[in-house]
C-alpha cells in the first residue's frame, strides 16, 4: 500500500528549515542575557557560534543542527554578529562532528528535551492505549 504526501515541498521546508528572513530571523533567533550568559562561557569562537546555533535550532524549528548541515549565511551572521564572533568561524566547528553531538546532549538536557525515536513512539502508543475509552 503507498501513502499519500499531505505536505508540499514548500510546506516541509516552512516547518523543519530555518528562517531566512529578517523578520524571521529577529523573531525566533534574538537571544536573551540568560543565553548569551550561557554561550559565553564555552571556549573558542568556534564552539560559540556552533552552540549558539544548536540552540538556536532546538528552538526553532525544534530540531538538532544536522550531521553535514551547513546553516543558512544569513542565519550565520545574525547569529554571529549577537555574539560577537566572526561567521567565518563556524568551519572550524562543522568540521567536528563530536562538537554538534556533544553540544546538542547538552543542551537537549538543559532544555528539558529529547529526540523522538522508536522509544519514544512506543511509551506514546502505550500511553494512548491505556487512555483510550473502552467501546
Amino acid at each position: 500500500m503507498g501513502y499519500r504526501r499531505i505536505l508540499t515541498e514548500d510546506q516541509i521546508v516552512l516547518l523543519f528549515d530555518p528562517p531566512t528572513d529578517q523578520r524571521g530571523l529577529i523573531r525566533h533567533y534574538t537571544l536573551s542575557a540568560a543565553d548569551l550568559a550561557l554561550i559565553r562561557r564555552g571556549r573558542g569562537d568556534h564552539h560559540r557560534l556552533g552552540y549558539a546555533l544548536m540552540l538556536c535550532y532546538l528552538r526553532h524549528p525544534g530540531r538538532v543542527l544536522r550531521a553535514g548541515e551547513i546553516p543558512d549565511p544569513s542565519l550565520v551572521s545574525f547569529v554571529a554578529d549577537q555574539i560577537d564572533v566572526l561567521p567565518d568561524s563556524l568551519v572550524s566547528y562543522l568540521a567536528s562532528e563530536q562538537n554538534r553531538r556533544r553540544h546538542s546532549a547538552s543542551l537537549l538536557n538543559r532544555l528539558g528535551l529529547r529526540t523522538f525515536g522508536p522509544k519514544a513512539a512506543n511509551e506514546l502508543t502505550i500511553h494512548n492505549h491505556l487512555t483510550l475509552p473502552l467501546t
